[in-house]
């Protein structure tokens, strides 16, 4: 879809704009007003515009949405497609934007996650990673693309064994980061990947991370609550990925985390 009068594109996107500005409010935005007011399919129709600031902003809005009540109007509307497409186009901010409302969809069913991933959303998305990490852009959008992993992996039953395969290895760099929202969103993901059967936990021991997820015990508790998942997903498994568990001394640990006056979330 083209906008071919500038003043056409000059009034849709100051009008996309202010209504992404009044979704945005943090007490009581207007999101049933917009649904009912009949904006959702407009918004979901401009992610086809050749744009890049009305893309922004149209996506930003549907965020927004998806956030504050479900994702099935959006995704009868069709907005799987254009979202996926975005993952190609060669602004970042647009990439960003539609991983962050790919990363809300994707946690509101499992049936919008196994649909995103049919699309091949997570190599697309980890190619996007790779292209971010290379040249060394702000860690926005590693935040936000291993937010939207974190949401993409949390449903039961866990994603196929191909989709794993494919994300983890990719995963484990980042449990170095020096950035601690990255570190709580990757051992989320893990969490979700190594809570199901033993094969999925020896996925997960498999990548030599298990004595840096044991050292993450020591740092402040939104790290050490999904650390301490992690670590009590493998105890679950076999004897040998348990005894590879203790082996990388937990237990020390362990117990001064218990011990801990720190209040944690519930």
């Amino acid at each position: 879809m083209k906008l071919y009068m500038t003043n056409e594109r000059d009034n849709v996107y100051s009008a996309t704009k202010f209504l992404r500005e009044v979704l945005a409010q943090e007490d009581y935005p207007p999101i049933d007003m917009v649904l009912k007011g009949g904006f959702t399919p407009i918004l979901v129709q401009l992610l086809g515009v050749n744009d890049k600031d009305i893309l922004v902003e149209a996506s930003w809005c549907i965020t927004n949405i998806v956030f504050g009540s479900s994702a099935k109007e959006v995704v009868e509307l069709g907005v799987i497609d254009p979202l996926v497409n975005m993952l190609s186009h060669p602004s970042s901010e647009v990439k960003e934007q539609a991983t962050w409302v790919i990363g809300n969809i994707a946690g509101d069913g499992i049936s919008y996650r196994d649909s995103l991933l049919s699309k091949n959303v997570i190599a697309l998305m980890l190619n996007n990673l790779k292209t971010t990490y290379d040249s060394i852009i702000d860690s926005s959008f590693i935040k936000t693309s291993i937010w939207s992993f974190s949401n993409i992996f949390r449903g039961k039953p866990s994603p196929k064994k191909k989709y794993i395969d494919l994300i983890l290895p990719h995963l484990s760099s980042y449990v170095y980061s020096d950035n601690n929202d990255i570190i709580v969103d990757v051992l989320w993901t893990l969490s979700y990947i190594s809570d199901g059967d033993n094969s999925q936990i020896q996925s997960v021991l498999d990548l030599g991370i298990i004595d840096r997820i044991v050292d993450l015990l020591s740092k402040s508790s939104d790290i050490q609550i999904p650390a301490l998942r992690v670590i009590g997903n493998i105890a679950s498994g076999s004897e040998q990925q348990t005894q590879t568990l203790i082996n990388s001394g937990p237990l020390k640990l362990l117990r001064e985390t218990i011990n801990s006056s720190k209040k944690t979330r519930s």
